[in-house]
């Protein structure tokens, strides 16, 4: 019989007739099927052919084996049974003993039927909520192991994500003759929405840019290779680099197409850079200002000074804009400081990427 059954085993143990019967009527009136059992030692026999009994009734005083050597057999015999002790030795000594080897409850063979019926059903209540904390601890473990080992695959899986998305940023920044570009990569997170590169456009002309996608990890990570994938740099036809700030606008076009996540949006900065009067020409969507370094030691500061502003994010909608006719504004914008000494660009937050360009020969050395 199971611990949900409709009508609870109970065991009854007593060598008086009169008490056994007394004990047996109030556990019927609880909905008990009962077992009858004179002594310890038949009430040893009884428990090995029903280990599933729910609760035990036992004097202490009986021949053979009194209900205290009882009690404490079945508390590893019958670890799942809760135990009311009877006696007619209404004493403390008793309960405490009792007690201590973990009967539920102590009732006096003179107490009323109904003073006998409620500490059964105290005891059913208790052992049926012992019950159900065994069942939700063994199914929390069990979700846990789970989680486990789905965080385990995850891991792995992120892991190796981590690996493809290194591969995607440039091994080595192509040569360029008089200048040295330099970056440091550091995600936050296995894999996350930072992403640079530099590419020599013609003999003359040379793009770098900077995204940082919204948040972190796989989301960030997909937006900034789809905005990798959809970003066009030069003329398919002609092989002409375009402006950056014409870049920019198509490729926050070909985001905005391509989805309309809310919340889901990424900050660029581009660069180009023409070698032939070492002029950068820069656009912005959203992103911090590029720093610029004039003279070895000074402290680096926006080119464009502290009035400079970014257009929006790529992948912005242009519905994103209430009150302003759906449009962003201001747009992106277009500058061409002289490239003298050194200027750079990075993200923040948990992960970081620090882009740097600088004019070889600024402080009469060439630079690492």
């Amino acid at each position: 019989m199971n611990l949900d059954a409709a009508h609870p085993l109970a065991l009854v143990v007593d060598d008086e007739l009169v008490t056994r019967m007394l004990a047996k009527h109030a556990l019927e009136g609880v909905g008990c099927a009962v077992l009858e059992a004179v002594d310890g030692i038949a009430a040893q026999e009884v428990l090995r052919q029903h280990p599933h009994v729910a609760v035990v009734l036992t004097d202490i005083v009986m021949p053979r084996m009194d209900g205290l050597e009882l009690l404490r057999w079945g508390r590893d015999a019958v670890p799942d049974a809760m135990w009311i002790v009877l006696s007619g030795l209404d004493t403390f000594d008793s309960a405490v003993a009792a007690t201590r080897l973990g009967a539920f409850d102590f009732v006096a063979k003179s107490s009323r039927t109904e003073e006998l019926e409620v500490a059964v059903r105290n005891a059913l209540e208790r052992r049926r909520l012992i019950a159900e904390r065994k069942q939700l601890h063994g199914e929390l473990e069990r979700k846990v192991r789970e989680l486990e080992e789905t965080s385990g695959v995850l891991r792995r899986d992120l892991e190796r994500a981590e690996v493809i998305q290194r591969a995607l940023l440039p091994r080595s920044p192509p040569p360029m003759e008089g200048y040295c570009i330099q970056a440091v990569y550091r995600p936050g997170q296995h894999v996350g929405g930072d992403l640079y590169d530099v590419v020599r456009l013609s003999e003359r002309h040379l793009a770098f840019y900077l995204a940082d996608a919204t948040g972190h990890g796989v989301t960030s990570a997909m937006l900034s290779v789809l905005f990798k994938q959809r970003l066009v740099l030069a003329d398919p036809a002609t092989g002409r680099a375009l402006p950056p700030a014409e870049v920019l606008d198509a490729v926050n076009r070909s985001l905005c197409q391509a989805h309309a996540a809310p919340g889901l949006f990424l900050t660029v900065v581009l660069g180009l850079l023409d070698t032939s009067d070492a002029t950068l020409t820069l656009a912005s969507a959203g992103h911090p200002p590029v720093l610029h370094a004039r003279r070895p030691g000074d402290a680096p500061r926006s080119p464009h000074g502290s009035r400079a502003r970014a257009g929006p994010g790529c992948a912005v909608p242009a519905g994103a804009y209430p009150g302003r006719g759906g449009r962003p504004d201001p747009p992106l914008y277009r500058r061409a400081p002289a490239v003298r000494d050194a200027a750079g660009a990075g993200t923040g937050g948990a992960g970081a990427v620090q882009p740097a360009l600088q004019r070889d020969g600024s402080d009469g050395a060439a630079r690492p």
